[in-house]
């Protein structure tokens, strides 16, 4: 079955809302402490991501996952700096989604990762920022879709 134009832009219109009412939900917590985040992937544009997130008050990074060591220590190094807090460090994104503390995920893996990494935060419960291209087909967006609905 192929989805009409109209069925695309009707679902990505309800995953908007749905993405401003979670934004909503987490302000109203945010003004009482910050967002426990995780970066996966704090290279390229991750390091682009890492800045923000470290300089917004509303959000505390509190783990960096990455596999390359050097790319993950130098992550951490930053948020060290910006911050005064040391974030874990996790090569295993499992780790990430495992951790009931963390919130909220944000994914700037290679693009190869983005939709496994989505939906394996989805099903965990997490909020999910995750880079473009979110997938590599069609199939991965709908299995995207279908996560973030069912969590």
């Amino acid at each position: 079955m192929t989805a009409s134009r109209r069925d695309f832009l009707r679902q990505g219109t309800a995953v908007a809302a749905s993405a401003a009412w979670l934004y909503a939900a987490e302000s109203a917590h945010a003004a009482a402490e910050p967002l426990p985040v995780a970066l996966i992937g704090p290279g390229g544009m991750g390091t682009q991501h890492l800045e923000r997130l470290v300089a917004n008050p509303r959000v505390r990074l509190t783990t960096i996952c990455e596999v390359d060591e050097q790319r993950a220590a130098a992550a951490a190094a930053a948020v060290t700096k910006a911050t005064g807090q040391t974030p874990r460090v996790v090569k295993d994104m499992r780790r990430v989604f495992d951790d009931a503390a963390i919130r909220a995920v944000w994914i700037a893996t290679p693009d190869h990762w983005h939709a496994p990494a989505a939906i394996l935060a989805a099903t965990a419960g997490k909020h999910v920022y995750v880079e473009k291209p979110c997938s590599h087909n069609l199939r991965e967006g709908r299995l995207m879709i279908d996560a973030a609905r069912r969590h």
